[in-house]
């Protein structure tokens, strides 16, 4: 039985122009041959598969929340009216919020429009260029699942046809607008992207609204939050974006809030579970178990920038490795050049420097091999889009600096263990030069000891040779000053002779 994992990634930005292929400058992994097969069954502002021209997002504003924000306006005094379209006043406020770094209180201003990325599986066991067979069988399943979504209750599509009836409205008072709801399946992986527009009903301010707490409270999913604590189980304080602690108005500390129950992404587990049971009956596919991870979707430029990075990563671990595999050829292939066994590294210094070669390796091909691990164990700790961009970025300049680190290590023992082989090779030339001293030195005394024993004759014969002695004399200087700076000593440490 295959196993296969469902994601359903929410967030606050979304892109029509990627997800339909409208846009001039597509992303690299888009395989433009195959853009034809991929399912637009709602396409924001161009019609769809079956022809139908669907409404673009300043349409449905202006037909679903306009009437109520002009007559919430009307009720304003002149001074606080917004000369705009209820679409302006969400984009001005969401781009003065933007550029306001000193916002320490959670955003109230809603976005536009929301989306959600739904996929089973993987490149890896779901994907085009790896399992050609299970990837049919997941675009299948992404097709059913978008129909599903378009039927499910407080949902609505509008097409053209709403927009030119001037008596149609929403089915519901509180629910979603489908802004886009289509298939990518020019990609490795097959997946969803699903734009969606909240609808909230409120007795306060404007009678419809664009809430997406609201709406989905009203709906039975409601999102409550509690009070972050840490591993000693004290409240988190909040912090703005120069690290400094909170307060509020009376001057009281504010404290870290995370999400307790969730709204939306529990809407959002309902369609996976559908996707888990439809591949359950329809091909016997079983649901891996969730990861726990937090790690929310990023933006097509966020991917790019962690893709980047992490190619760049594998790239220098790579290189890294087989840098690593050329230095220790090198370093055995001198040994063996050379005819060196391992019981000349029985002396304490080189010892002492082959087990740091030996350690320092084997932590790099271990850390090598886990790498994979590793990444793992970074991507469950991240919570949001812009915490994972930063915690990612940084952990992998963490494991390039480990990288280089561990290399240079592996480098500098390779270099300090090459030059003792050099200073081997020095140390067995100087002995070798000292034995044929030694040698010519036997001779020497030999020829002297011959000599001297004919002088002993002669003496003993003539009792007094003078010429005889002169000789042996500068016969046995000669000697002393051929011997002197070549009398070998035994050294306790074969590295003595060098310092």
């Amino acid at each position: 039985m295959n196993i296969k994992s469902i994601s359903g990634h929410f967030s606050h930005k979304y892109y029509i122009n990627h997800n339909n292929r409208t846009g001039k400058n597509l992303s690299s992994n888009i395989d433009t041959s195959r853009t034809k097969n991929n399912y637009n069954k709602v396409t924001a502002g161009s019609k769809n598969c079956e022809g139908v021209y669907c409404a673009c997002i300043e349409e449905i504003f202006l037909k679903i929340f306009e009437p109520s924000w002009q007559e919430y306006q009307q009720k304003q005094r002149p001074a606080r009216r917004f000369n705009g379209t209820y679409l302006d006043y969400i984009r001005q406020k969401q781009l003065e919020e933007s550029k306001n770094k000193n916002v320490n209180t959670k955003s109230k201003i809603p976005h536009e429009a929301y989306e959600i990325i739904f996929q089973v599986g993987n490149s890896d066991d779901t994907g085009y260029n790896s399992n050609l067979d299970d990837y049919a069988k997941g675009c299948a399943l992404m097709r059913k699942t978008v129909d599903y979504i378009c039927n499910l209750p407080n949902t609505a599509v509008i097409t053209e046809k709403e927009l030119n009836d001037p008596d149609w409205k929403l089915p519901f008072d509180n629910g979603v607008i489908i802004l886009n709801n289509v298939t990518n399946e020019d990609e490795n992986s097959p997946h969803i992207h699903l734009s969606i527009i909240s609808v909230a009903s409120s007795t306060r301010g404007c009678k419809v609204q664009n809430s997406l707490s609201r709406c989905f409270e009203n709906l039975g999913y409601p999102t409550t939050y509690t009070y972050a604590l840490d591993d000693n189980g004290n409240r988190i304080p909040k912090r703005d974006k120069e690290g400094n602690i909170v307060t509020n108005a009376q001057g009281d500390v504010v404290y870290k809030k995370e999400v307790d129950k969730k709204g939306v992404i529990d809407w959002i587990d309902e369609i996976k579970n559908y996707i888990e049971y439809e591949m359950n009956v329809s091909y016997g596919w079983k649901r891996a178990e969730p990861s726990g991870s937090k790690r929310k979707h990023m933006s097509v430029q966020e991917y790019k920038e962690y893709a980047n990075s992490l190619s760049k990563l594998k790239k220098e671990i790579n290189n890294s490795y087989d840098e690593y595999q050329t230095f220790n050829n090198k370093f055995y292939e001198s040994i063996s050049k050379n005819n060196y066994n391992l019981d000349y590294f029985k002396s304490k210094e080189m010892s002492n420097l082959w087990n740091q070669y030996k350690s320092t390796s084997s932590q790099f091909w271990d850390w090598y091999k886990h790498e994979k691990t590793l990444m793992n164990v970074m991507r469950s700790s991240i919570k949001s889009p812009e915490e994972q961009r930063r915690l990612e970025l940084n952990y992998i300049n963490q494991l390039l600096f480990r990288s280089n680190s561990l290399l240079e290590i592996i480098i500098l023992l390779i270099a300090k263990l090459i030059i003792s082989l050099k200073e081997r090779e020095n140390y067995d030339k100087q002995i070798k030069l000292v034995i044929k001293k030694q040698n010519e030195l036997k001779q020497l005394a030999k020829e002297m000891s011959t000599k001297n024993a004919a002088v002993r004759k002669e003496l003993k014969d003539n009792h007094c040779h003078e010429e005889l002695i002169k000789e042996m004399q500068v016969l046995k200087e000669k000697l002393i000053k051929e011997y002197n700076g070549y009398e070998h000593k035994e050294l306790s440490d074969p590295f003595q002779i060098f310092d």
